[in-house]
């Protein structure tokens, strides 16, 4: 079983009532857990699906929504080395971004995990 978790960027004429409930009712329809987190600008998800593809798929969809600027990812299982490697392969082709403060965020939690180890 394939899983991820992150946030939607809502679409700034989104993001007050009754719009923003639209697009969480599109979510939810689609099968995302929810949260909110008192911002305006995002909204916290969990999803699964039973393969990696069909992850991918379903988060395509959630951003098809013009409410949804963007999907942003910081954790995720895809269940195999294969779709790691897409994964990475992406990043290496500029496909896939991390933003300045998921790099930060992923190197506070590998200093705590392994605080012997340098990180760049």
């Amino acid at each position: 079983m394939a899983f991820a978790a992150g946030f939607f960027l809502i679409a700034p004429h989104y993001r007050e009532e009754p719009k923003r409930s639209e697009v969480k009712r599109h979510l939810e329809g689609l099968g995302f857990e929810l949260y909110e987190v008192n911002k305006s600008s995002f909204i916290v998800f969990y999803i699964e699906a039973p393969s990696p593809k069909a992850l991918e798929d379903v988060i395509k969809t959630a951003e098809q929504h013009d409410g949804v600027a963007k999907a942003y990812i910081a954790f995720g299982f895809m269940g195999d080395n294969s779709v790691k490697e897409w994964i990475n392969d992406a990043l290496a082709r500029g496909e896939l971004e991390l933003d300045q403060s998921t790099k930060d965020y992923i190197r506070g939690i590998l200093a705590r995990i392994a605080p012997n180890r340098a990180t760049t």
